[in-house]
């Protein structure tokens, strides 16, 4: 895990190849159920 500060700046830097910001993704089950995401099951 990362500090949030680590982590924008991390994503606020300049892909050489699209020259744009990099993102982020965020992943959810269509129920919301979070378990597989924190245990990896």
């Amino acid at each position: 895990w990362v500090t949030t500060d680590d982590l924008w700046r991390a994503m606020n830097t300049i892909d050489s190849t699209s020259n744009l910001t990099r993102g982020f993704v965020l992943i959810t089950s269509p129920e919301g159920d979070t378990t597989a995401a924190t245990t990896g099951e």
